[in-house]
C-alpha cells in the first residue's frame, strides 16, 4: 500500500526507516525480521521507501503469492546454492552489499525462516530483510526459528506524528524541531487538537489513513477499518487451533465493547458467563503474542521501575486492539 500526504505527491515517511538505515550501515548486521500486524505498511516501507532509495537493486519474493518460491529451500539450506538458483531464475545478479533481498510473508515457508540462520553464518555479505505478520511468524507450527541469528524490528500502525505528517507535512516537520516552550505549540494548539481527535477515530492503519486523506469521510474510513478487521478475523481461523478458535474469537470480539465502557477494563466473565479467567487466559495471551492486542497494565504509583508497581492480573488489565 502506497500512501501519500495531503498533496498526493510524496510518500509519507515512516519513522522506522531510521532504524532500517542503521541496520544497513552496521558491518556486523544479521538478517532482519520485520514484524507487525497485517496491513500496517511493512511491504511498502521495505520495498519502496527503503530498498529503492538506499540500494542499487531490490529483489522481492512474496511467499504468499508465489508458492513456487519455497522450492528454493527444498533441496538444502545452503545460502550460496539458494542465491545461485535465485540468480539463474531471475536472470540478473544478486550482488553482495548492493542488492536488498526481501522475503515478504516469510511465515508461509518455515524452511525459509530456518535458512536465515545459514545466511548469517555462511553468507553474511547478503543483505536480507524478512517480513511477516506477528500472527504468522509467532504462531506458525513446526518452525525452527533461528534464535540469536537474526535481528528484529517491529512496525506498528502510524503514530500521531506520522498521521500529522500525512496531513500537514510542513507543520509536522516544524513541530519535530521545536521544543514545547516554542510559540508554535500555542499558535497551532487548536489545529493539533483537531488533528488528534481525527487520529483517535481514524487510527494509524495506512490504508485507512489514505481513505481519510482522499475523501475526508468518516463513513469511508470506517468501511475500510471493517474490511481490515474482517481479514484479521479470518486469520484467526487460519492460524489458531480448531479447539482454541472459539475462545480466541470470542475474546477478540469482546474487547472493543468492553473498552468502550466507562471503566475501560477487560473482564473475562463478560466474554461469556460460563467461561472464567482460567478458561480464557490462553486465548488472550494468544492475541497478545500475535500483536493483535496490547496489554496495558494498571500502575497506581508512577515510580521506577514501573513494572514493579504494575498490576499483572488480567482482570485489572486494559487491552487495546492495534491500529484503531
Amino acid at each position: 500500500m502506497c500512501y501519500y500526504n495531503s498533496r498526493g505527491d510524496e510518500p509519507v515517511e515512516r519513522l522506522l526507516i531510521e532504524d532500517l538505515i542503521k541496520w544497513k550501515e552496521n558491518p556486523e548486521k544479521k538478517p532482519l525480521v520485520l514484524q507487525g500486524v497485517r496491513q500496517c505498511g511493512k511491504t511498502h516501507l521495505v520495498e519502496e521507501q527503503f530498498g529503492k532509495r538506499f540500494y542499487d537493486d531490490v529483489v522481492v519474493y512474496r511467499f504468499d503469492k508465489d508458492k513456487k518460491i519455497a522450492d528454493y529451500f527444498e533441496a538444502d539450506l545452503n545460502p550460496h546454492r539458494i542465491i545461485k538458483d535465485m540468480t539463474l531464475k531471475r536472470g540478473k545478479d544478486i550482488l553482495p552489499h548492493k542488492t536488498l533481498i526481501f522475503f515478504d510473508e516469510i511465515q508461509e515457508c518455515s524452511k525459509a525462516i530456518t535458512a536465515l540462520k545459514y545466511f548469517y553464518e555462511d553468507a553474511p555479505e547478503y543483505h536480507i530483510i524478512a517480513a511477516g505478520s506477528l500472527l504468522g511468524v509467532a504462531m506458525k507450527k513446526g518452525t525452527s526459528f533461528p534464535v540469536g541469528k537474526v535481528e528484529f524490528l517491529t512496525l506498528f500502525p502510524m503514530n500521531f506524528y506520522e498521521f500529522l505528517y500525512a496531513e500537514n507535512e510542513m507543520l509536522a516537520k516544524e513541530l519535530a524541531k521545536s521544543s514545547f516552550e516554542d510559540n508554535i505549540w500555542k499558535d497551532f494548539r487548536s489545529e493539533l487538537l483537531e488533528k488528534y481527535r481525527d487520529f483517535q477515530v481514524i487510527g494509524g492503519m495506512p490504508e485507512v489513513v489514505q481513505v481519510w486523506l482522499d475523501a475526508k469521510s468518516i463513513e469511508a474510513a470506517e468501511k475500510k477499518q471493517d474490511e481490515i478487521l474482517v481479514s484479521y478475523q479470518n486469520d484467526l481461523g487460519k492460524y489458531a487451533e480448531d479447539k482454541e478458535y472459539p475462545k480466541i474469537a470470542a475474546v477478540w470480539r469482546s474487547i472493543p465493547s468492553q473498552l468502550g465502557k466507562e471503566n475501560r477494563k477487560f473482564i473475562f466473565s463478560q466474554v461469556k458467563q460460563s467461561w472464567r479467567a482460567k478458561d480464557l487466559e490462553d486465548a488472550l495471551q494468544w492475541l497478545i503474542r500475535a500483536g493483535l492486542v496490547h496489554k496495558v497494565e494498571c500502575v497506581e504509583k508512577p515510580n521506577f521501575p514501573i513494572s514493579s508497581y504494575a498490576d499483572h492480573t488480567f482482570s485489572n488489565s486494559i487491552c487495546q486492539t492495534s491500529g484503531f
